[in-house]
């Protein structure tokens, strides 16, 4: 996401004409998390942290990826001037070009896995 929202700056805006949305990192804060699932009906919060890795052939797999996976990401990207969108979509590849090595690229994906309990009642 990083390269993502680095590549939209230097090349256009992140402010574009998208519907609201909640913050995307929003379940990433602790106290957010653990409020809304006591909302919900939820106890016993964990939160563990950890890293996932991605790992491909080229840097158009990992555009793909963001085009299939994250909701978003994509509609950033398209809310661009056309210009801007082909810049944008160029410069998130070299990025990720940047981070080969050994003939293959790796990036890391951390993430915090939120578990509750709903108790019987």
């Amino acid at each position: 996401m990083d390269m993502l929202m680095a590549s939209i700056k230097a090349h256009d805006t992140l402010e574009v004409d998208l519907p609201p949305a909640p913050p995307p990192f929003r379940f990433a804060d602790r106290q957010e998390a653990a409020r809304a699932l006591a909302a919900a009906g939820l106890s016993a919060v964990r939160f563990d942290q950890g890293v996932a890795w991605w790992h491909g052939a080229d840097a158009q797999q990992l555009l793909d990826l963001v085009y299939k996976s994250i909701v978003r990401a994509p509609m950033l990207i398209e809310a661009q001037a056309p210009e801007a969108r082909r810049a944008v979509q160029e410069d998130l590849r070299a990025r990720v070009e940047a981070r080969r090595s050994n003939g293959r690229i790796s990036l890391r994906w951390p993430f915090v896995l939120v578990v509750a309990t709903r108790h019987a009642g």
